[in-house]
């Protein structure tokens, strides 16, 4: 996952990189979906070179925006129309791959992704891009709501996490801890007798952390990140128009909301953490660099 984490960050200043490795995560991935290449991963899904498809639709998460950036607002870049072409060949091949992981996570973060740089390409696209979703939304329910147990499963873990804080007003308030909230979320599921999902975390980040650190830890980083998106939002419309800023802008938010239903942004070890990292980082340094709007978020945190 570290190799690909750093194909990622090359990938900001290197377009050719960007498709070409989102190609070859991709068809790996389509390549799992009929032939798994180990007996860990999921038979029927996109696993590509992981053993969760849910890792390898986080990665799509990544690369798909990177390349849909490049095809609407570098087109100065490409040399021929063909060369554009095969970009947007290539973002299908992607698409298609993360369809097949059937990451309901992916396909929300994906979606705001293209709205968000469709948005800022074009109103009258976003417009279009809007109808057309609703319409496909409308379609997909019977497909999104197909895979049953796992959304009772996402629901059973949501449901024992919030009765698990409200059993505890410590705990609600400043957290179980990093390491026993697991032996605590996990006795408290056999308690409610919700042993269907063996997994001790509840599938949102908003939740997990309060789980860990508290509400009251949460709350100033909450009114952080607001204050900070809404004040990125209008430098994007007043100075960055068609800048690289609305990439790490992208990216950022739509990661935030895919982890509504998944909190492995919490985990240090696994590559979303980082990555988050890097690219909300750099759309803070782009921000910094405009002094009266830098000032601006800065003292909005005293």
């Amino acid at each position: 996952m570290s190799i690909g984490s750093l194909i990622i960050c090359l990938s900001l200043y290197n377009a050719i990189l960007a498709i070409k490795s989102g190609l070859i995560f991709s068809i790996a991935g389509i390549i799992t979906f009929f032939v798994s290449f180990s007996k860990s991963q999921k038979p029927g899904y996109s696993c590509g070179f992981f053993i969760n498809p849910n890792t390898n639709a986080f990665y799509a998460s990544f690369f798909i925006p990177i390349t849909l950036y490049y095809i609407l607002f570098k087109k100065d870049t490409f040399h021929s129309n063909s060369i554009r072409i095969k970009y947007i060949f290539g973002l299908i091949i992607m698409l298609i791959n993360l369809f097949l992981t059937f990451s309901r996570a992916g396909y929300v973060g994906i979606a705001i992704s293209f709205a968000i740089i469709i948005y800022f390409y074009s109103k009258k696209k976003f417009v279009a891009f809007i109808i057309l979703g609703i319409i496909l939304i409308q379609q997909s329910i019977p497909f999104l709501t197909m895979k049953g147990g796992s959304t009772i499963a996402r629901l059973g873990l949501l449901y024992a996490a919030i009765e698990l804080l409200k059993s505890s007003h410590s705990g609600f308030l400043w957290g179980f801890g990093t390491m026993s909230v697991f032996e605590k979320y996990a006795d408290y599921k056999d308690f409610l007798g919700i042993s269907f999902d063996p997994v001790n975390y509840p599938h949102n980040f908003v939740i997990f952390y309060i789980m860990q650190f508290g509400i009251i830890s949460i709350i100033p980083l909450i009114i952080f990140f607001i204050n900070f998106f809404y004040k990125s939002f209008k430098y994007i419309l007043k100075k960055a128009k068609n800048d690289v800023t609305i990439l790490f802008f992208t990216i950022t938010i739509s990661i935030l909301i895919q982890s509504l239903f998944e909190d492995t942004i919490l985990v240090p070890q696994f590559f979303v953490y980082p990555l988050f990292l890097i690219f909300f980082g750099m759309l803070r340094k782009e921000i910094n660099s405009e002094p009266e709007l830098s000032k601006k978020i800065n003292t909005s945190l005293i």
